[in-house]
This record gives structure tokens, C-alpha cells and sequence, in this order.
């Protein structure tokens, strides 16, 4: 894998409405899917997004 090549798999569909985002103080973001029915919940399976400042 070379520089800023994404490994094989990594990147999929994106993620389904309603989700819930938190961003810390040093920039980590979390974004997860969240049930249709109930906001409360997770969906299942729920798929995540995670991102951080590089540098």
C-alpha cells in the first residue's frame, strides 16, 4: 500500500439516516447509525465512522 491508499474493504456504502455524531476536543469524530425507530438504539448491526486529525 503506498501514501494515502485506503486498504482493500475499508470504504463501503454510506451510512443510513438517523445517526448520532460526536466530536472530542482534539478533533476525534465519532458517527454511528442510530435505529429508524427508535433514536435510543443502535441499529443492528450499526456501522461507524470514526475520523482524526492527521499532523
Amino acid at each position: 500500500m503506498r501514501g494515502s491508499q485506503l486498504p482493500a474493504g475499508l470504504c463501503g456504502t454510506a451510512l443510513r439516516d438517523p445517526v448520532f455524531s460526536y466530536r472530542t476536543v482534539n478533533g476525534v469524530g465519532v458517527t454511528v447509525e442510530r435505529s429508524p425507530l427508535s433514536g435510543d438504539f443502535l441499529r443492528f448491526p450499526a456501522r461507524a465512522v470514526i475520523t482524526y486529525p492527521v499532523g
